[in-house]
């Protein structure tokens, strides 16, 4: 079965190679092979040790494991409370693609409107900046304290379309702008609004991405917002993720300013910035793939994720699949630490997974009730992530084949779990079935319904 990975990560943007995975639904391997049935018990998930204001808590999908080789899945939640209070004052840049194809459906005209109404959102403490590229990048208005909303009413009618997509001048020129003006106790966010596919200047996917890394590690976050159905949610995806920052698909671009206006709200609450796991496995486990996550090798057996910012009420989940060797009584699978900064200094967390070995058949039945389902749902997406690359390539039977496995994960975890909120999943699976039933994939239908899957993919599993 082949497995894509769900995301891009940390400047690469092809995606991952592909993988051959068995299915796990929610079981452990006896000695035969065969799938035991699982039995869910209640078990209280072990917390780290608060180091800052983030919480790192996981554990193993099973609260045991048999004496043989098996596959299991490692998850682990990072999580901000919303209870903590923050409102930072914000540095925003707005870069907004002025290339002609942003004249089709009345886009820059919505673009133009968001950029008025974010302008009454931001206080004296503020700085707005607004940035527009075509063939080239221009400076509308530069990154500076708002004297008046109005200003920004009689500059953003001065933006018009025309011209090619130079994505990278406009990344370029905004993070730039914003680098000279913030300062550390500030937010400083940039919002890239693109409805197309890099055509004129540097184009390489990668270089642009390795220029967002670049950016957040200097402390610009970026995330992404992809207009219309023609542009590359692949490359706006990764800009994001190498950003830290968040990716939207807005299919109608009324809806810009409300999405807009969330990302604000996210920016003034960012708790915790160049946040990072690493999965430190134990000797003879084996990391097979992080579904909708690319890591990084940070030494003998540890492997690296890059979460960027985290705002208060965020939570981040990794479901990462390990091969588990024959070992004893007791088995350490992995140990994860947690790291970022926040305006008390630095956060670190670390939190080590070890359950009991049993030996025979009984070994094969402790669902953990809180990491199972997360566990499953992630592995059903990568079959819904694979279905959604297979269709949009044109294989509309492989598409179909891939889907009906994703509801059967969902439907039989669901039943083995006593976790109906997995059927109802694989029965809203429906509807993605019948969009890639009904519209070729290259039809605005069709384009449409790969976008939308794509984001909610990456929600489902982040």
């Amino acid at each position: 079965m082949r497995k894509w990975q769900l995301t891009l990560g940390l400047g690469a943007l092809a995606m991952l190679a592909v993988l051959v995975a068995p299915r796990l639904l929610g079981s452990v391997s006896d000695a035969d092979g065969g799938l035991g049935q699982p039995q869910v018990v209640p078990v209280a998930p072990p917390v780290a040790p608060d180091a800052g204001p983030l919480l790192l808590r996981g554990g193993l999908d099973h609260t045991a494991l048999s004496s043989h080789p098996e596959e299991r899945f490692l998850v682990f939640e990072i999580s901000a409370p919303e209870t903590l209070a923050t409102h930072r004052p914000l540095d925003l840049a707005i870069v907004i693609d002025g290339s002609g194809s942003m004249s089709a459906a009345g886009k820059m005209n919505h673009a133009r409107e968001a950029a008025r109404q974010l302008a009454r959102t931001l206080g004296p403490q503020d700085t707005l900046g607004l940035f527009v590229f075509n063939d080239a990048a221009r400076v509308v208005r530069p990154v500076s304290p708002l004297s008046t909303p109005e200003s920004v009413d009689r500059l953003v009618e001065k933006v018009y379309e025309g011209g090619g997509t130079n994505l990278h001048a406009g990344l370029e020129l905004g993070g730039r702008e914003l680098l000279r003006e913030t300062a550390p106790s500030r937010e400083a966010r940039l919002v890239l609004l693109s409805d197309g596919k890099a055509s004129v200047g540097i184009t390489n996917p990668s270089v642009t991405a390795t220029l967002a890394a670049e950016l957040a590690v200097k402390g610009v976050s970026i995330s992404t917002v992809g207009l219309g159905l023609d542009y590359d949610e692949d490359a706006l995806a990764s800009i994001a993720d190498v950003g830290g920052g968040t990716y939207r698909f807005v299919d109608d671009s009324k809806t810009l300013s409300e999405v807009l206006e969330t990302e604000i709200g996210r920016a003034r609450r960012v708790i915790a910035r160049d946040t990072r796991v690493t999965i430190a496995l134990a000797d003879g486990v084996e990391l097979l793939d992080v579904v909708g996550w690319q890591t990084t090798a940070a030494g003998a057996h540890r492997h690296a994720l890059w979460l960027g910012d985290l705002s208060t009420g965020d939570t981040r989940r990794i479901v990462a699949r390990v091969r588990t060797p024959a070992t004893g009584s007791m088995a350490q699978v992995a140990t994860a630490t947690l790291d970022y900064t926040h305006d008390g200094g630095i956060g670190t967390s670390t939190l080590g997974v070890a359950v009991p070995v049993v030996s025979g058949e009984d070994s094969a039945a402790v669902a953990h009730p809180q990491w199972a389902p997360i566990a499953q749902r992630a592995w059903a997406s990568a079959y819904v992530e694979d279905s959604t690359r297979a269709y949009e390539s044109g294989d509309i039977t492989e598409s179909q084949e891939l889907l009906r496995e994703g509801q059967a994960v969902l439907t039989e975890a669901a039943h083995a779990l006593a976790a109906p909120a997995l059927l109802h999943e694989a029965a809203e699976l429906d509807r993605t079935l019948r969009a890639f039933q009904q519209s070729k994939p290259s039809s605005p239908a069709g384009r449409r319904a790969i976008k939308s899957t794509k984001e909610t993919l990456r929600g489902s599993v982040r």
